[in-house]
């Protein structure tokens, strides 16, 4: 007997996650990852925090994250966690405020463009100011935003070293966690990702701005980590480039299939001018 194509198409759509713990992943530790924030929200009637999806701290007062997380939120319901320490739930003294949300135009069927800026809100408190000094120069000193770097070694260079981080949960459908986890993963090629994920999940084309990465132990990100990073390690070196932000991909933890991931390169034009802009008419 057949299966209708739209059958199938509801059963692919209810089991794709947009990222939460990565599954299968390891806990950090406190410091290994400091771009790693946790976006958060105070839902009605709910006295705590929760966490909602991940960012990737880029200096100063820049938070890069996912459209499909942030593109349609006021930013004043927004709260982030910066540095990749434990989530405190139910405090929002050490949380940053959001001023502003910048994101392209989504496309919600091939999740293009999935990438937006969150300009965080100047802070008077000087214990808050001068933690975001700390980390600025941590960032500086280690993380790097990928320009063409994925052109260069994306398809021949087998001996990156990837991780991916978030606060998600560690299971479809779980909870979030209070920790920061990390999972290695690896870059796959545009045409063994289609072949895996097929038509209707993979990305439309290789000039989609979009890349995939797997792994062959089940590590994955998961519900939650949308927003957060793709890192690459250059030469064992403890020096990371920040490749891509997870998007989406299909359950969490299936071995050998792989999830999607913004590529940074891709959009850099659109995030620097974003900054520069911005930067510019905060110092007038």
């Amino acid at each position: 007997m057949k299966i209708p194509f739209l059958f199938i198409l509801i059963i692919i759509l209810f089991s794709i996650k947009y990222g939460n713990c990565i599954v299968k992943g390891l806990k950090a530790m406190e410091n290994d990852f400091p771009i790693a924030v946790s976006l958060m929200t105070k839902m009605e009637g709910d006295e705590n925090l929760k966490h909602f999806c991940g960012g990737i701290y880029l200096g100063e007062n820049w938070i890069l994250s996912a459209a499909h997380c942030v593109g349609t939120l006021d930013p004043k319901s927004v709260l982030a966690q910066i540095g990749g320490e434990q989530i405190n739930y139910t405090s929002t003294l050490d949380k940053y405020e959001i001023d502003k949300i910048f994101s392209l135009k989504l496309d919600p069927y091939t999740m293009k463009n999935d990438v937006a800026l969150l300009q965080i809100q100047t802070s008077v408190d000087p214990a808050k100011i001068n933690r975001l000094k700390k980390l600025n120069k941590i960032i500086k000193k280690s993380f790097t935003l990928s320009t063409n770097f994925i052109k260069n070694n994306f398809y021949s260079n087998n001996k990156l070293i990837c991780y991916i981080i978030g606060y998600g949960s560690n299971k479809f459908g779980g909870n979030s966690v209070f920790d920061l986890h990390y999972g290695h993963v690896e870059l796959i090629g545009f045409r063994p990702c289609s072949r895996l994920l097929g038509p209707v999940v993979a990305p439309p084309d290789q000039e989609s701005g979009m890349f995939c990465a797997y792994s062959r132990h089940g590590v994955d990100a998961c519900q939650g980590d949308s927003g957060s990073a793709l890192i690459c390690e250059k030469n064992n070196s403890k020096s990371y480039v920040i490749l891509g932000i997870i998007s989406y991909g299909m359950g969490c933890g299936v071995q050998n299939i792989p999830s999607v991931y913004t590529n940074i390169s891709y959009h850099m034009n659109y995030i620097e001018s974003i900054i520069n802009i911005h930067n510019y008419r905060s110092s007038k």
